[in-house]
């Protein structure tokens, strides 16, 4: 299936690893406390087009109603076993934002307004700000079954960083070209009921402002990384024999 891209909107992703000095529970709950807080202020509910948080448990989604789906749990011994296999790093919990606004003008209104500012100055006592990896990202959707529907979905989703061994805009064209090889094999095709693939963006001029405006609030630059992020059925996935 060729990839649909989305241009109607500039989209942020964030990812937050859960520090050492704290619980998962714990901290899920602080980051969506602060989300929470920020998501009711007038110039978010103005600019904001839909907000995505995503934990080891749960995907809430905040568009014009407030949903939540519930991620079933798959034993990280068996993911992790199927990671080993594949040569990659074992699972970390990790918390995922994904937030889209119309364009980098309502991002600017966002960053610059006090309240906001306020709220992420809180979190910040937990590391909201200074523990984020965060870019402006590109969207591909490669798979998209969403209207068939799944009654056991599970999201997965990998971080990947470029390395500083080639110029990240040659590791992206590499990724996506590998992510095309892999989801036209059978196995993926049965498995995956959605797929996206999350570039950072540099082509954009704005891009620099809009870094300095994150990194006054105390996020660290913008960083070259993908985020894939998957839905697939937890029965289907874990028939697969590496989860056996």
């Amino acid at each position: 299936m060729p990839a649909s891209n989305s241009k109607d909107r500039v989209t942020y992703i964030a990812v937050r690893e859960l520090p050492p000095h704290l619980s998962k529970e714990s901290f899920e709950a602080k980051v969506r406390a602060v989300v929470d807080s920020f998501l009711v202020l007038p110039v978010c509910k103005k600019n904001l087009l839909r907000y995505d948080l995503v934990g080891c448990d749960s995907w809430l989604t905040y568009s014009s109603h407030l949903t939540r789906h519930q991620i079933f749990h798959i034993p990280s011994e068996w993911l992790n076993a199927a990671l080993r296999a594949l040569g990659l790093p074992e699972s970390r919990p990790h918390v995922l934002s994904i937030a889209e606004c119309e364009s980098y003008d309502h991002w600017a209104e966002i960053l610059t307004d006090p309240d906001f500012g306020k709220v992420t100055a809180e979190g910040e006592k937990f590391g909201y700000c200074s523990g984020a990896r965060a870019f402006f990202a590109d969207v591909a959707t490669k798979i998209d079954s969403s209207a068939a529907g799944l009654v056991d979905p599970i999201c997965l989703f990998a971080v990947c960083r470029a390395p500083t061994r080639i110029p990240a805009q040659e590791y992206f064209q590499k990724l996506d070209k590998l992510v095309d090889r892999a989801l036209a094999l059978p196995v993926c095709k049965k498995v995956f009921n959605k797929y996206s693939i999350h570039l950072s963006s540099n082509a954009d001029k704005n891009l620099q402002n809009i870094d300095g405006m994150l990194r006054a609030l105390g996020i660290p630059a913008l960083e070259p990384m993908a985020v894939l992020i998957t839905e697939a059925s937890v029965r289907i996935l874990l028939s697969l024999p590496s989860l056996r």
